[in-house]
């Protein structure tokens, strides 16, 4: 089959960053979408830019890139023209690289930067670091081969993967056929101001200098989208227990079935607290919304959405930026459905989150299986 070889990825790959961005130089409508690491992994709150810039800086469809700053990874460009942002870069391959095979490679060797990086504040791929690994690299036929396995067991999990999305979007199209629109309120249902129907609030300040190495997790907007998906926190942070003590009693404290929100940079997430576990969250960054017996939380949280959504685009119409406040959040206009109708949809819900768990259960041996496999790939164990 050949012989392998190991070189430096800097010797077959050329690694080229994207442009630095100001925040002022992020438009909401322009002539290029500018991908940005919170675009990379999601389609979410895109920024655009009317500079001429130099062709390095714009990638195409089918591109290889990596985002390499705090949530990072391999990605082949499935969109249109875009500039891609500083913390993410494009690669260029030589021609005794396959695209295919790299993407797979540079995936694997993620996995092993996140494995190092456990513990840490926040972890990135250093470029120099990034060109100096040394990578197997078999002939392209064996690359090729490689790639071909890997590509079908990869078709597989997203299959899967498309199957509990297709509940997610059963979920929403049974909302919005019980429910309507809540930012129109087609029922007429009775309204009251978030702020009359239950608390909301934020925390008490936390200081960078009062990470600790264990204790009661604390929060920032990056862990609550991951919570809010389902996710494994990568990289948590700590504040004392003593600390915790301190301020537990304070407005902040969250519990099973209290909604935190994303309310700077990545706007209007929701996670619903799902455990007794405690922790503490980022004050200013993320506002605490407490549960009320007048509405069920799988509710609560898929109208808030929804309003918060109405909310934001008007806030930031015309702005490059925009930030979720207490008090607005406070005078949304919150629609109530009847008891008996919240009932019926949570029982819905609860029937499908069964299935998804199900779902979910098949999905983690797949991707067992999958880990084992590339290992024996790039171990030369098949080849």
């Amino acid at each position: 089959m050949g012989k392998w070889e190991t070189v430096r990825l800097g010797d077959v790959c050329t690694l080229l960053n994207g442009r630095a961005y100001k925040q002022d130089e992020l438009l909401r409508e322009g002539k290029t979408p500018v991908l940005r690491v919170g675009n990379f992994f999601s389609n979410r709150d895109w920024y655009y830019s009317n500079l001429e810039l130099d062709e390095n800086k714009y990638c195409e469809h089918g591109d290889l890139l990596y985002a390499w700053s705090a949530s990072f990874g391999p990605r082949i460009w499935d969109g249109s023209k875009a500039i891609y942002h500083y913390h993410i870069w494009k690669i260029l391959l030589s021609e005794r690289v396959q695209k295919q095979y790299m993407y797979y490679l540079l995936e694997r060797i993620t996995g092993a930067i996140k494995e190092g990086g456990r513990g840490i504040t926040m972890i990135h791929a250093t470029k120099s670091g990034m060109e100096q690994r040394e990578i197997p690299l078999p002939p392209l036929s064996v690359q090729q081969k490689i790639a071909d396995v890997l590509n079908r067991a990869n078709i597989l999990i997203e299959k899967r993967k498309a199957q509990m999305e297709k509940l997610d979007l059963l979920v929403k199209s049974r909302f919005v056929e019980m429910f309507g629109d809540p930012v129109t309120n087609p029922m007429g249902w009775e309204t009251v101001e978030l702020g009359k129907l239950t608390d909301v609030g934020s925390s008490k300040r936390i200081f960078a200098n009062e990470y600790v190495d264990s204790g009661v997790p604390f929060f920032r907007t990056k862990e609550v989208v991951e919570l809010s998906r389902g996710e494994e926190i990568e990289t948590p942070l700590y504040i004392s227990q003593e600390r915790y003590d301190a301020i537990a009693n304070e407005f902040g404290h969250p519990e099973r079935g209290d909604l935190l929100i994303s309310a700077v940079g990545t706007i209007g997430v929701i996670w619903v607290v799902d455990n007794d576990n405690p922790f503490y969250f980022k004050d200013g960054n993320l506002i605490l919304v407490k549960k009320s017996e007048k509405i069920k939380s799988v509710i609560f949280k898929t109208i808030l959405e929804r309003l918060i959504k109405s909310l934001i685009n008007d806030l930031s119409a015309g702005s490059a930026y925009s930030a979720l406040t207490i008090v607005k959040l406070k005078q949304v206009q919150f629609p109530l459905p009847p008891l008996s109708l919240q009932t019926q949809f949570a029982a819905f819900v609860e029937r499908v989150e069964a299935q998804k768990a199900q779902l979910k259960q098949g999905l983690e041996l797949m991707e067992l299986e999958y880990k084992s496999l590339m290992q024996k790939c790039f171990n030369g164990e098949l080849y």
